[in-house]
């Protein structure tokens, strides 16, 4: 008698010999058929997952042959619908497009056992360049030996070009913050300079009086100075700018603190000479590598700071002193101090301390602000230590090991 299955009940039957005849022994598969349907249809599932999924997705081996790879890959690395990469080692994705970027994911993957991330650009088959981010993740089997791993690769191209169109638009906005601070504070100080350059430059100018020698010579001194200070103000402006946009250029060489004091005594002389300056600097400090010229610039600001907010005929000094990691560098005064809350902002752009303590007016407010912006394109840092009615002390390092590198022209903007 042949077994006969039940609804969906499925047997199989085996066929042996009972002496001169045939036997039938029905075994019930049922719950095996089940899994299997259950298993194929979770297969499909996962296979249109993959198919229609955005993400370029690859299964490779442990021995970096190709397992499964879904069609968004394959039309990131140029390869039409029929190609057939599977049973194929890895590297024959990538034969038909341009990789900038060495390190392999996949590779640093089942080196780590964790996962991998990393950036690159990759090349169309048309020459177009767009960027794509690889996530590699490992596979382990039941055991957890390491049986392969799975890349996931992102067309990042539109997020990139949004970010850097965020990029931008922060730059202008910080420009558009620029101009308008430059608006309300500089333009007293543009007119200052000019109502006398214009004034004396007309008196001199005029036919109907003949003025002395000695009266003409003193007429060109105002306008000297004045022009002096209108090429201050200008050059502060101009620095602010590169700084802020990140493309202030440093001349670097190795050079000692005595060096960057020697060059800018003529102009240390002309701001102290109603204050006793002192120099603590001594001459066997090893070099530092730094531009000369802009350091000089931050002391020489730190001094007319200093020389602006204490009485005449106290004393200015600046000293320096070197360790292994840092030279350091210190301007102190014998002014009235800057009181707390006011230490926070010492060093914004603008800013300008004399206008609350004594409010009265005196350069741009960006001398400090330009320091700052100087020592930390050195890789340095400034600050300020002040008491009220114990005068100011303004500190500035510089690390010494970038005397081991010597060189010139650096662009701050690709630090």
């Amino acid at each position: 008698m042949v077994p006969t299955p039940r609804g969906d009940q499925h047997l199989t039957l085996h066929a042996f010999k009972v002496g001169d005849g045939m036997g039938l022994i029905g075994t019930d598969i049922t719950e095996y058929k089940k899994a299997e349907a259950a298993l194929l249809a979770s297969e499909a599932r996962y296979r249109s997952l993959i198919d229609n999924i955005r993400l370029g997705i690859a299964l490779m081996d442990a021995e970096f042959n190709v397992l499964i790879t879904n069609p968004a890959l394959r039309e990131m690395v140029s390869l039409d619908a029929a190609a057939r990469m599977e049973g194929q080692k890895c590297y024959r994705l990538f034969e038909r497009r341009e990789v900038v970027g060495s390190d392999c994911p996949g590779r640093i993957a089942m080196e780590t056992g964790s996962r991998s991330t990393s950036e690159q650009q990759w090349s169309r088959a048309d020459g177009s360049r767009f960027a794509v981010v690889i996530q590699a993740f490992p596979i382990h089997d039941n055991a957890g030996k390491l049986s392969g791993f799975i890349e996931v690769v992102e067309d990042v191209t539109a997020k990139r070009k949004a970010e850097e169109g965020l990029r931008q638009l922060e730059v202008l906005r910080r420009v558009d913050d620029l101009r308008s601070q430059l608006l309300s504070n500089v333009s007293p100080d543009l007119r200052t300079p000019l109502a006398p350059i214009k004034g004396f430059v007309s008196t001199l100018l005029a036919t109907d009086v003949k003025w002395p020698e000695s009266d003409q010579r003193e007429f060109l001194q105002i306008i000297n100075k004045e022009t002096n200070r209108l090429t201050r103000l200008i050059n502060d402006i101009t620095d602010m700018s590169r700084l802020e946009n990140k493309v202030m250029r440093l001349d670097r060489d190795n050079y000692t603190m005595a060096q960057v004091l020697v060059s800018i005594t003529t102009s240390l002389g002309n701001l102290t000479l109603r204050h006793k300056l002192v120099k603590n600097v001594p001459a066997d400090l090893p070099p530092v590598n730094m531009d000369e010229m802009r350091i000089g610039q931050v002391v020489l600001n730190l001094v007319e700071n200093a020389v602006k907010f204490s009485p005449e005929g106290t004393t200015v000094t600046i000293e320096a002193r070197q360790d292994a990691v840092h030279l350091q560098v210190g301007v102190f005064d014998e002014g009235p101090g800057i009181p707390g809350p006011l230490l926070n902002r010492i060093f914004d752009r603008f800013y300008q301390t004399d206008n609350v303590v004594a409010g009265r007016r005196g350069g741009t407010g960006l001398g400090l602000a330009i320091s700052r912006g100087i020592i930390e394109a050195h890789g340095g840092r400034i600050w300020v230590d002040s008491t009220v009615g114990s005068g100011s002390r303004f500190y500035f390092i510089l690390p010494v090991q970038q005397a081991k590198e010597s060189g010139h022209g650096e662009d701050t903007g690709n630090r």
